[in-house]
């Protein structure tokens, strides 16, 4: 390899690295819930494509579901306390909401109803 590109290279590879965090923290700076459709139609989504359920077992807006609740269905959190919609998934961000856990993270409400996750494979 000559001289300049190695130049070139570790330049690119120095640049990549200062790059790719920046951009790993920027893709996380809220969670942003979608849809996916099954055989029903579309449902609400996590940003992985997993399928949202709404816990409505919890009285006057606190979250219920803690500790093993929570382990059966963990809640979707706010990252960095903040959540929106992707563009297009046909969701009204006007529903989108969050709720203060005991813990002192935020959990992602939609419609008014806490948003959870299911940790059984149906």
């Amino acid at each position: 390899m000559t001289k300049r590109l190695r130049r070139f290279a570790l330049f690119s590879a120095v640049a990549a690295a200062i790059a790719l965090p920046a951009i790993a923290v920027a893709a996380t700076t809220s969670t942003v819930l979608t849809t996916h459709n099954v055989k029903r139609g579309a449902v609400v989504a996590s940003p992985a494509g997993l399928t949202l359920y709404g816990f409505v077992a919890d009285k006057n807006g606190k979250p219920t579901c803690y500790n093993g609740c929570a382990v059966a269905w963990p809640p979707l959190l706010a990252i960095n306390g903040k959540v929106a919609v992707k563009s297009g998934s046909g969701l009204n961000s006007k529903l989108v909401g969050r709720v203060k856990r005991t813990n002192g993270q935020y959990q992602v409400t939609y419609g008014g109803v806490r948003v959870t996750s299911s940790r059984s494979r149906w």
